[in-house]
């Protein structure tokens, strides 16, 4: 009798954990976006201002503790990153939600390192790395995130192919037990032209790498690039490819490069040559 008792324990238990796991794979992402190999140079500025909106949506999510629905919902990140050299860079992130018009409120901070192999062309692939730790507010959420993100491109003639392998692990927080995420972003454009481009990108979530089966999330989105003037402005309208998506997402991302920015010049230090200007 003992016996049997400690498998029902054992099976209540790993029931609890399918469950609790299946629970966070279910999390749908706010933010979307595809990196590619372009990043700012040495002493390079870049601001990024990212919105998301989802107009229709049959999901329901936490928010600082209260469960909303989805629909409604919009998100605004605000991101600066700078080029320690002409391979790495150095980024924050600054992130607020806004659920159904109830008030925009800060829910994230990220810091981001990111370095590339070497300059485009050099090798058929083009490759960098992306490293990423999200702290959330403590009302909002407790569990902090490390994010490690794969960048491989390749150019086909006009057409530019780019793939995102990242896993994201919980380290603190009631989720750190769980297995690492699995996600895979990918993007097809076509860019004959600079100031349009139009490509599409797919999000895909596997959940969490292990012996666990949960439900995948898949979005496909038709984008298009309009740059011109330092600016370069990122449309998408998100269509789900399973139930367990927003039913629409349309995002926007703008970039803009503010050239060199030194920081011995923003302190007053040092001296600036003028004998060639």
């Amino acid at each position: 009798m003992q016996t049997i008792l400690r498998y029902r324990q054992w099976a209540l238990v790993l029931l609890l954990l399918a469950l609790g796991s299946s629970q966070v794979a279910q999390a749908q992402r706010s933010f979307y976006r595809v990196y590619q190999y372009e990043q700012p140079l040495k002493g390079w500025l870049e601001a990024t201002l990212w919105t998301t909106v989802v107009p229709k949506s049959g999901l329901d999510y936490e928010h600082f503790g209260e469960g909303l629905t989805r629909q409604g919902l919009s998100a605004h990140s605000l991101e600066f990153e700078y080029g320690l050299t002409d391979q790495s860079t150095f980024g924050v992130y600054l992130n607020a939600e806004n659920p159904n018009g109830q008030g925009l409120q800060i829910s994230q901070f990220q810091a981001v390192y990111r370095y590339r192999l070497s300059r485009r062309y050099e090798h058929f692939i083009n490759t960098s790395f992306y490293l990423g730790y999200i702290v959330p507010r403590r009302r909002y959420d407790n569990t902090q995130e490390v994010e490690f993100r794969t960048v491989l491109e390749h150019d086909f003639n006009d057409f530019r192919v780019v793939l995102n392998p990242t896993l994201s692990k919980a380290i603190i927080g009631e989720e750190a037990r769980f297995w690492p995420t699995a996600l895979l972003d990918a993007g097809l454009y076509y860019r004959r032209y600079f100031h349009v481009q139009p490509g599409v990108e797919l999000y895909n979530n596997f959940g969490e790498v292990g012996p666990f089966s949960q439900p995948h999330h898949h979005q496909v989105f038709p984008t298009l690039d309009l740059r011109g003037l330092g600016f370069d402005l990122n449309l998408g309208i998100g269509l789900p490819l399973t139930p367990n998506d927003d039913r629409l997402t349309v995002k926007a991302l703008l970039v803009y490069s503010l050239g060199v920015v030194r920081p011995e010049l923003l302190f007053h230090r040092g001296q600036r040559s003028t004998s060639n200007q």
